[in-house]
């Protein structure tokens, strides 16, 4: 998705999130297969982000 942004503007994301890097598809997809799993079968309701930190606080 980033791919198709501008480079300034990639680098201008950057600032804003406290990681300092892009999150990879595989990152997401680690999220997503842990919570399919049995080891997440007692999570309910909850809203895990995965953005590098850039939404602390909200």
């Amino acid at each position: 998705m980033t791919r198709a942004l501008d480079e300034r503007i990639q680098k201008g994301a950057l600032e804003f999130i406290p990681a300092k890097r892009i999150g990879t598809a595989a990152e997401v997809a680690g999220v997503v297969s842990f919570l399919a799993s049995e080891d997440a079968s007692y999570i309910s309701g909850a809203v895990i982000p995965v953005d590098g930190g850039m939404g602390m606080g909200h």
